[in-house]
């Protein structure tokens, strides 16, 4: 048995880059909750680590100072090969960028293989570090982001007609996946029942209007959960705060709630404006909140929509926490150049 399968992991090394450190102490927070029976006698073959990012986030973040031939300590690659190190996991490992969507696509691939029998166990998750100043260069210069001056206004208000644009943010978020319906960690009362992944033809927005592929990947992942549109406590939407995809995702998501046989609106969890767009981190983070929320019957205010978009079937202002009994929850993610994925959680 393994250093970190016992309970300890090792001292993360000195010179690493910020965004690694962050990924780095996120992961080792999921892992050491994992009950130590479900990796006795467990094969490090049977372990693998999954990491999304949509960029080099360990490369941004480094120092100018960085030796050149530190350099390669930067790249996701490295930072899996660490995770793989500090868990003793000696199964498949990637390094999956995607976009914004990329911690979702290494979480539903992990997930692929426990289902097919390859793994029993998988770390799995993302980093990103949106907030850096050459990022948001980038996302101004594109329109995405609002420029300073406008940004002090009104900002990033996801579904709302007022919003200027997406708000970046830095973080990190992991889960662990693990046979027996493929259960997540922290906590293991939510197992992850149904998932699906896409392209849109879309352009940089990420998503098309009117959308075409993410009805079809949500349907996909609602199928494979055995849930209805009436089983969902709330639906976690991607809501970055760009205008153009927030209309283009609530009319979506819209028409999938009219399908509800209730005569209760579907509950919208919007939660950028709090974090702000962490990029390829935000779905891994969300759906570790999703976990929560699940576990506890609990749905969220939404109290920054002074003007929200107009829908028929969804529930988008909520002034104070509400609790119910539904059992699945669902979360949708898209990325620029129209890569989609969807991740059901329930309730066991």
């Amino acid at each position: 048995m393994s250093e970190s399968q016992e309970g300890v992991l090792r001292p993360i090394p000195v010179r690493v880059a910020p965004a690694w450190k962050l990924a780095i102490e996120t992961a080792d927070a999921a892992w050491l909750q994992v009950p130590q029976s479900l990796l006795a006698d467990l094969p490090p073959e049977r372990i693998g680590v999954f990491v999304g990012s949509s960029r080099s986030a360990g490369w941004i973040s480094s120092d100018s100072d960085t030796p050149l031939h530190q350099l390669v300590m930067t790249t996701g690659s490295a930072l899996v090969g660490t995770l793989v190190r500090r868990i003793a996991a000696r199964g498949p490992h990637f390094a999956l960028s995607t976009a914004c969507t990329s911690s979702a696509s290494a979480i539903s691939l992990a997930a692929d293989l426990i289902r097919a029998g390859a793994i029993d166990v998988a770390l799995a998750g993302g980093v990103d570090f949106g907030a850096h100043p050459a990022v948001r260069a980038v996302f101004v210069a594109n329109g995405l982001c609002p420029a300073e001056d406008r940004e002090t206004k009104y900002g990033c208000l996801p579904f709302d007609r007022r919003s200027t644009g997406i708000q970046l943010g830095n973080g990190a978020g992991f889960l662990v996946l693990a046979r027996a319906g493929v259960v997540v960690y922290p906590g293991s009362s939510v197992t992850l029942a149904g998932w699906a992944r896409g392209t849109d033809p879309a352009d940089r927005c990420g998503i098309s209007s009117p959308a075409t592929v993410l009805p079809r990947v949500l349907a996909a992942a609602m199928q494979m959960a055995k849930a209805s549109p009436d089983d969902l406590l709330f639906l976690h939407a991607h809501g970055n705060g760009n205008p153009r995809s927030d209309l283009a995702e609530a009319t979506t998501l819209d028409a999938f709630a009219s399908t509800r046989h209730s005569n209760n609106k579907l509950p919208i969890l919007l939660t950028k404006k709090q974090t702000g767009h962490c990029l390829g981190a935000t779905p891994a983070m969300e759906l570790a909140l999703d976990s929560q929320l699940l576990a506890l019957g609990l749905i969220p205010p939404n109290t920054h929509l002074a003007e929200p978009l107009q829908t028929q079937h969804l529930e988008l202002v909520r002034s104070t926490p509400q609790r119910s009994s539904e059992p699945c929850s669902c979360l949708v993610s898209f990325g620029l150049w129209g890569s989609c994925v969807a991740l059901v959680l329930r309730r066991k």
